[in-house]
């Protein structure tokens, strides 16, 4: 059996956000009033962690998953590289936490 999960963001500002995708490290711009689909798949069950700032949004897949990203109904970005497996008491964006000392994806603020 295999599992699917899609989640919508839509950019609500009058300005482009970024959209990191986890734990790929992809930058994508969501242009004011856009949307986009991501469409997770695996063959074992898990949830998308979202975590929304006011100028981006990061979405995590879950270990073993894929996902596909879509604007206007067109793929923009197949990601067909499994997410790989975490310690069983973290989720995706707390072992990269762990691992890069810093909440991922980008270069940090100054």
């Amino acid at each position: 059996m295999s599992y699917q999960q899609t989640v919508r963001v839509t950019n609500p500002h009058r300005r482009p956000i970024e959209l990191w995708v986890e734990p790929w490290g992809d930058l994508h711009q969501i242009a004011p009033g856009e949307s986009v689909d991501l469409t997770f798949r695996a063959a074992a069950p898990g949830l998308v962690e979202v975590q929304a700032e006011d100028d981006k949004v990061i979405v995590f897949g879950w270990p073993g998953s894929t996902v596909a990203l879509h604007k206007g109904g067109e793929l923009i970005e197949d990601y067909d590289n499994p997410v790989p497996g975490v310690p069983e008491d973290m989720n995706v964006s707390d072992f990269l936490r762990t691992m890069f000392g810093r909440q991922p994806p980008g270069p940090e603020k100054s």
